[in-house]
């Protein structure tokens, strides 16, 4: 199955993107953005696109060759559920990460406690016309965002077991993993927000507490990190924040790691552990 149209959407690279997408002539469309932002770059191709359907494949990710036809075939056979708008495929990570992601059939339910879709998949065009992408999700979470929207408003979809997309997952350091997490758990009241009549109260609990806990392992990991290369005052940084996002997530071995460089930092410790979190301050959500 060959698609009707490729485009791809360069948001202000600075590498030979134009170049390498002029080799292929007419069977390829570039449009350029400058920087723009994720999100309205999709909307602006959104509102061109051709097809009944699109494959929305972000930067170095790939999918294997019968991809189109197997997710076509899912398609098909829910034709005739006017509610059927998205087919979301198992992932083979590769990069800094070599292992498979098997996805878990489609629930509301299971949507309303963790995210396990992916924009990288086959969606109805005017479905996602009619709804968009929030340019507000741009710092993340915004994949959620989208597929919170298609449920909420009754859309529902199938995984893609029998092709996968392959997924490259990138370099980066525990300390910026804790950032990220950490930015996702203010992005998760701003999803509560959003979505607020979605979400029962238990409901919303669950997600709020499901992101501080995640937050909190994230700062933990980071908090280990800088406390390997002897940089302990900075293990009082994100130890201080880890606690504020759930103190349930101590355990003996991070206490260890948390009293240990106390006693390096001195009393300068106890004034770096006891300043209040600004969770908004963006040196740590950068």
């Amino acid at each position: 199955v060959k698609p009707c149209e490729i485009i791809v959407a360069d948001d202000g690279s600075t590498d030979a993107t134009a170049e390498v997408v002029s080799r292929y002539g007419d069977a390829v469309r570039y449009v350029r953005f400058n920087h723009c932002g994720v999100y309205a770059v999709r909307n602006a191709i959104l509102a061109e696109l051709k097809g009944t359907w699109f494959l929305n494949l972000d930067a170095d990710n790939w999918i294997e060759p019968d991809f189109l036809a197997k997710a076509l075939e899912v398609v098909e056979a829910h034709a005739d559920d006017d509610a059927f708008a998205f087919v979301y495929p198992d992932m083979q990570r590769f990069g800094e990460a070599e292992d498979g992601v098997e996805r878990p059939d489609f629930s509301v339910e299971k949507l309303k406690t963790r995210n396990y879709l992916d924009m990288n998949s086959l969606i109805r065009t005017d479905v996602a016309r009619r709804f968009g992408f929030d340019p507000a999700f741009n710092s993340g979470q915004g994949d959620y965002d989208f597929f919170l929207t298609l449920v909420e408003n009754g859309f529902i979809g199938a995984p893609l077991r029998s092709s996968r997309l392959h997924y490259c997952v990138h370099p980066g350091s525990i300390s910026y993993e804790g950032r990220r997490r950490f930015r996702h758990r203010l992005l998760a009241e701003q999803i509560i927000e959003k979505h607020v009549a979605f979400f029962s109260e238990r409901e919303a609990a669950a997600l709020r507490d499901g992101a501080r806990r995640g937050s909190a392992n994230a700062m933990w990991n980071a908090a280990l990190e800088e406390y390997e290369a002897g940089r302990y005052r900075e293990v009082l940084r994100y130890a201080r924040i880890a606690l504020r996002c759930d103190v349930r997530m101590v355990s003996r071995a991070r206490a260890r790691l948390l009293f240990m460089s106390l006693v390096v930092c001195g009393s300068a410790g106890i004034l770096c552990l006891s300043r209040p979190v600004q969770f908004g301050e963006s040196r740590l959500i950068a």
